[in-house]
């Protein structure tokens, strides 16, 4: 969530990870004494993604887009029949995170450019996402498109208007894969979410944030 990678992004450059409850599958006895789930698991482990990488000498951008990969073939192939038999939605993302800090001022300056009853709208309406931050910067990239002029924004936020908060999401969580394609979600969750006030729930932390 947002409070982590605010606090890691000082620390490393790519940081990977998921906004949702890893874990859950639930394997039948057949599919967990399956020699070809099991060889599946071993080779899209990890621990065998990281080994491979580091004897090929890949850097860490690149080690970042393997594991991303085994964990969507993993999907696709040996966890396919649970996942789609339980409904699972997980999600797996890694974060550049030399883009955070000017993803957040500009998240901030474009906050700080909306009225009264914007943020009331802007606030009802991330909590509705479920505090996911790429919907949020998509709404905020329509509410200050749709209100005051360009030229009485800030500077700060100038630089990244029209539309440009969603795409500067994008660049923060350039690598992205989740199990979307095998079932249909009930969230708005796409990688990264504000951290909740609730108890695993909205409302949402947008002081630390937007605020």
């Amino acid at each position: 969530r947002w409070n982590m990678l605010s606090k890691m992004h000082r620390f490393g450059r790519w940081v990977v990870a998921s906004d949702l409850e890893v874990g859950g599958l639930e394997l039948t006895a057949e599919e967990r004494g399956s020699q070809l789930v099991a060889q599946r698991e071993q080779r899209l482990s990890e621990h065998y993604v990281i080994k491979h990488a580091s004897e090929q000498g890949l850097d860490v951008k690149s080690l970042a887009e393997k594991l991303v990969e085994a964990r969507k073939k993993l999907w696709e192939t040996a966890w396919r029949a649970p996942i789609e038999r339980q409904k699972l939605q997980q999600s797996i993302a890694a974060f550049d995170t030399s883009k955070f800090p000017g993803f957040e001022k500009a998240l901030r300056a474009g906050y700080g450019t909306l009225s009264k009853p914007q943020r009331s709208e802007f606030e009802k309406g991330v909590e509705g996402f479920e505090c996911d931050v790429l919907m949020a910067a998509d709404l905020l990239d329509k509410l200050t498109g749709s209100g005051a002029s360009l030229l009485q924004h800030s500077a700060a936020f100038r630089r990244h208007a029209r539309g440009a908060l969603a795409a500067m999401f994008r660049e923060l969580r350039p690598i992205y894969a989740d199990t979307r394609p095998l079932v249909e979600w009930k969230t708005d969750a796409h990688g990264l979410g504000f951290n909740y006030l609730g108890w695993q729930a909205p409302p949402c932390d947008l002081a630390t944030a937007p605020g």
